[in-house]
């Protein structure tokens, strides 16, 4: 029987596994092959190679997930070798077979996540509760046992759940852990120098305005719009490029858990599938949206940094970004970013990935970035990736927009008082219009169509994000484990 379970999880997971992702891989562009080589110091070969393994993993992971159901523990690239953590040895088995590297774990991913979810009930919980000042300022003391946490994840390759903490003080975390029930080892306490940030305090330069004050960066394309960073609008909030309004927030959560939101585009605005290469001068196709595993490579648009590639190095993070600012499932990457690429792509090889939510305080530290990833956005909303394999319509086909909120709608309060921190000072006060007096500034009434990239202005940051929009004018805007 055992057998036979076996031939049949083979005959379903080798297809995949030895299959497409060569074709993937060669269709890279060479502007995105180059940046690989500058960000992970490989040469066109080793990105290619670098691609394809990544896509064979993320297929083998994923189907020896479903085959082992509750004995699972994770699965994760480690150089080439494909490591996929099990609790029982029947599980192994399938792991080899599959062409992966069983590491027998004490518990399993579900159990591990579980405990994780717990966590996040009780900080965004107490985040949602805390109290504010007349100024609309959360003390980060009226946080408690919760202050000092900047972040926890389940670490796939240690079996553990890693807390990250500030201010050398490791009691909330070991407070935390006591009452989840973990034993010492089962968990892990790591010092940071600082919180995180949610790249919301814009010095402008994004592809779109928010109400004619903030900045923010198109993340990809759905049905009936697209989608980027919650914390970038409220709902009702209107996005707008060149002054010229596109379309609304129909749905915005953060923090509350999430950090995603909606914008619903008018008619006759179409959002293309495809990011932005900025300095490559050359836009990229959107494919669909599966998943990379850690150690897979990642690369991201941003309107101030551009294009940078890096490596997944976490998942399902949950980060405080401020006092109470609570977000849970996060990936963190080791590319860098910078303010004013919030609500950016991150994809490669066409597999969309996420939407750019936050990074360091300092931008002198070593490099990282965090997105939301783009399957709860999608899944939370009803809504559908827009790709360039005949997906679905951009453009706004009318009516109220798909979905709904998830449980619980909006957090209580909405975004924080005022819209996003911060504030726009790059803004030059020519009648809400944030390009006006820009050097390059396209005048539209002597523009003939077609797609075009504005050159950088003295503060802010150009071209803008995603690519082609078409409006009544058209615009173009753009962890001790024993192995096996």
């Amino acid at each position: 029987m055992e057998l036979t379970k076996l031939l049949t999880f083979l005959a379903a997971v080798l297809p995949a596994a030895y299959g497409a992702p060569q074709k993937m891989a060669n269709s890279m562009h060479p502007n995105i092959l180059a940046a690989m080589k500058r960000d992970l110091g490989l040469n066109t070969r080793e990105s290619m190679a670098r691609v394809e393994r990544d896509q064979k993993a993320a297929d083998v992971i994923e189907n020896v997930r479903r085959s082992t159901g509750d004995a699972f523990a994770g699965g994760w690239l480690h150089g080439d070798e494909v490591r996929i953590g099990v609790t029982d040895k029947a599980s192994a088995e399938h792991v080899t077979a599959a062409g992966g590297t069983p590491i027998m774990m004490r518990n399993s991913l579900s159990k591990l996540e579980k405990i994780k979810a717990g966590f996040d009930d009780a900080m965004i919980k107490q985040g949602n509760a805390t109290a504010s000042d007349d100024t609309g300022v959360k003390a980060r003391e009226d946080l408690g046992n919760y202050a000092d946490i900047a972040s926890y994840f389940v670490d796939v390759a240690s079996n553990k759940i890693v807390f990250e903490v500030v201010n050398g003080n490791q009691d909330s975390a070991d407070k935390m852990a006591k009452d989840a029930g973990l034993a010492a080892e089962e968990y892990e306490v790591r010092k940071v120098d600082d919180y995180a940030v949610p790249y919301a305090q814009l010095q402008g330069g994004d592809s779109y305005g928010i109400n004619n004050q903030f900045l923010c960066s198109v993340g990809f394309a759905v049905n009936g719009g697209f989608i980027s960073a919650g914390h970038c609008g409220q709902v009702g909030s209107t996005a707008a490029v060149n002054g010229q309004v596109i379309g609304r927030f129909a749905r915005s959560n953060f923090p509350g858990g999430l950090d995603m939101s909606y914008v619903q585009t008018e008619q006759g605005t179409t959002v293309a599938p495809t990011v932005n290469g900025y300095s490559f001068g050359q836009s990229y196709e959107i494919k669909d949206s599966q998943q990379l595993p850690i150690g897979a490579a990642v690369c991201r648009s941003g309107q101030t940094s551009g294009v940078s590639c890096g490596t997944i190095t976490e998942m399902g993070k949950t980060v405080q970004y401020g006092p109470g600012q609570v977000v849970a499932g996060l990936t963190q990457t080791d590319a860098c970013s910078q303010q004013g690429d919030s609500g950016g792509s991150f994809w490669n090889a066409g597999h969309a990935q996420g939407v750019l939510s936050g990074g360091p305080k300092d931008p002198g530290g070593p490099c990282y970035s965090i997105f939301q990833p783009i399957g709860p956005i999608l899944q939370n909303y009803g809504l559908t990736l827009t790709t360039s394999q005949g997906g679905n319509p951009g453009g706004n086909p009318g009516g109220n927009p798909p979905g709904g909120n998830p449980p619980g709608g909006n957090p209580p309060g909405g975004n924080p008082p005022g819209g996003n921190p911060g504030g726009n000072p790059g803004d030059n006060g020519n009648g809400g219009d944030p390009w006006a007096g820009w050097p390059g500034w396209v005048n539209w009434n002597n523009w003939s169509g077609g797609c075009f990239s504005l050159p950088p202005p003295p503060r802010l940051y150009a071209p803008p994000l995603l690519v082609l929009a078409r409006l009544p004018r058209p615009l173009g805007w753009s962890s001790a484990n024993t192995r096996l």
